[in-house]
């Protein structure tokens, strides 16, 4: 199936009229993940959001047991993008990572 957005392949699961899953063949997903990658356009705040290094200093702890990140956090502290210049279309980017 294709995706609404960018025309790019996606493995969907999905149910026939007898109940039965519907799958493309597994072997097939690897040449399908390398071939979407060599169509896929790079985006330049991935090499700088895949500096573990710098994660670090977003992370926040709190009491539910699981880590937070505050996607202005990222934008401001990661990506060097003030908090009063921050706009929903960077969050939005940013969650695309």
């Amino acid at each position: 199936m294709r995706g609404p957005l960018n025309g790019q392949m996606r493995v969907i699961d999905a149910v026939d009229g007898a109940g039965r899953y519907i799958t493309r063949d597994p072997s097939l997903w690897q040449d399908a993940r390398d071939a979407q990658e060599q169509r896929r356009r790079h985006d330049p705040w991935e090499d700088i959001l895949a500096d573990d290094g710098r994660m670090g200093n977003i992370i926040e702890e709190s009491n539910d047991g699981f880590d937070h990140v505050a996607s202005a956090n990222v934008l401001c502290r990661m990506l060097d993008i003030p908090k009063a210049q921050q706009i929903s279309a960077q969050a939005q980017r940013l969650a695309k990572q």
